[in-house]
């Protein structure tokens, strides 16, 4: 009986070169994701997939799980090249496959992990939850050092979807998991247990945990600084993430020289890895940003101009080369430097550039982007106001709370207390331009907006309802000013 041509191939070298081709391109793939370069990687990624499904024609069974794998892998690189859309196709079309493989020995729980990232990062909040959470359903009888890793992704998820509070919980088991393993001396549990406190340290901040959170921060920053464990820039580079995260929790609880201290240190680290590996340069970039907002709230603001302007700079060399990965970095950045400049009329320009940035942000990716859009489009009707142009800043300020008000809508728990803070700033823009009565009707909704986010988290929020009470009294008299007055007190005492 004659052989079809496939059967014959596959004995050939044919089949041998397109496997070992298939498996050296998915190798690189993720040798590439590790060392954080990007667009290399979905480059690399694509040709994998493509090599793959060439695979899977001559030999379903394995050549499915390879396509799995490199679908995975592709769907990672994609999302870190900022091509989101794509990045969230590709990895759905890695979970309907990997769902028809054996889930005991498949791939199936990896899959669905880096898929919730993907989908968290187009909007498909629910999604990415309900894949997280099957995460943990298919790992749960494993050794909990295993599933440490997808913990932390539910928790991420979580506090992303806006659920602080079950985030920290979830946070807390994969921290426990990863303590457990460096007693137990496994090898690279050091240095994920440090990244691991690096999370958790954000859980804690999120919900207003904040001595903690620095706490955790530093022991993290210990840990990562600690030479071995893993590759020197792979060191470098959580440990600048650490530090840039450690200066807002030390600032937060008044400790601000050190605050000060661990953002300059930031810069210093990420300035060594860009270095080593030019393609770092993102972390330099980011910890310059946070440095440079570091020394705003110092009144440093010649040095803070200084520092978002080298930012600002490599942002902008960045985008030029890629930008889908770096234009949402890119418009943040050109915010951060209309807050440093300190002539309004000399930062106008860039708070419009950032709003367009956004708005073209917001055209490939609404879900995401309408958060940033409304934050410049807040900042573009600061200084519209500051210079006089008052119903410019009126217009452009109703224009961000509709754009705040559709992503609250969409996660309540996420967006409300930002919605309630930008009423409140529309309402003082309506006091100055001595339309009291409007400004109470939408200070009114601002305290609305307050106390339903307040009901979804009290500790997070409760300072913004305060804030909203208190000006809120400021435009009213007699006992219900008194009582607004008094509430916020309470409030604040807590």
């Amino acid at each position: 009986m004659l052989k079809s041509w496939g059967e014959r191939w596959r004995q050939g070298a044919g089949y041998d070169g397109l496997l070992q081709q298939t498996t050296t391109a998915t190798r690189e793939t993720a040798q590439l994701l590790q060392a954080g370069r990007g667009a290399e990687a979905a480059r690399t990624g694509a040709e994998a997939v493509r090599l793959a499904r060439r695979l899977a024609q001559l030999d379903e069974g394995r050549g499915r799980e390879f396509l799995v794998k490199a679908l995975a892998l592709h769907a990672f690189g994609l999302g870190e090249a900022g091509r989101h859309d794509a990045s969230a196709t590709v990895a759905e079309e890695a979970v309907t496959l990997a769902r028809e493989l054996d889930p005991k020995v498949g791939p199936l729980a990896d899959v669905l992990a880096v898929a919730a990232h993907r989908f968290l990062a187009v909007g498909r909040v629910d999604e990415a939850l309900t894949m997280s959470r099957e995460v943990i359903a298919l790992t749960e009888h494993k050794p909990a050092a295993e599933i440490a890793a997808h913990l932390g992704t539910l928790a991420v998820t979580l506090a992303e979807s806006g659920w602080p509070v079950e985030a920290l919980a979830v946070s807390e088991r994969s921290l426990s998991a990863r303590r457990a393993a460096v007693a137990e001396q496994q090898p690279g549990s050091r240095f994920k247990y440090g990244n691991a406190l690096a999370s958790h340290a954000n859980r804690l901040y999120a919900v207003g945990r904040w001595e903690e959170a620095a706490e955790h921060s530093a022991e993290a920053v210990d840990v990562l600084g600690e030479p071995g464990g893993a590759e020197r820039a792979i060191r470098w580079e959580k440990l600048a993430r650490a530090l840039s995260n450690q200066s807002i929790f030390l600032a937060k609880v008044g400790r601000y020289d050190e605050a000060d201290r661990a953002a300059e240190e930031a810069v210093t680290t990420s300035r060594k890895l860009a270095e080593v590996q030019p393609w770092q340069r993102p972390r330099l970039a980011f910890a310059l940003q946070k440095y440079g907002v570091r020394l705003v709230t110092q009144d440093r603001m010649a040095e803070a101009r200084e520092v978002c302007g080298e930012a600002l700079q490599l942002y902008r060399e960045l985008s030029a080369a890629e930008p889908a990965a770096f234009r949402g970095n890119l418009a943040k950045s050109v915010s951060d430097y209309a807050v440093v400049v300190a002539d309004p009329a000399e930062a106008l320009p860039f708070a419009t550039e950032a709003v367009v940035l956004r708005q073209e942000l917001v055209a490939g990716n609404r879900a995401v982007e309408l958060p940033g859009l409304a934050m410049s489009l807040s900042n573009l009707a600061r200084l519209q106001a500051a210079l006089g142009r008052l119903d410019e800043a009126l217009a452009t300020g109703e224009d961000s709370l509709t754009t705040i008000r559709e992503a609250a809508e969409a996660n309540p728990a996420a967006h409300l207390c930002r919605y309630s803070s930008f009423l409140q700033q529309q309402a003082k823009r309506l006091d100055d331009a001595d339309r009291t009565k409007e400004a109470r009707v939408v200070g009114k909704k601002a305290i609305e907006a307050a106390r339903r986010a307040v009901a979804e988290h009290r500790e997070s929020n409760r300072l913004e309802l305060a804030d909203a009470l208190e000006a809120q009294a400021r435009r009213l008299n007699g006992n219900a000013a008194k009582a607004m007055v008094r509430e916020a007190r309470r409030l604040r005492s807590e």
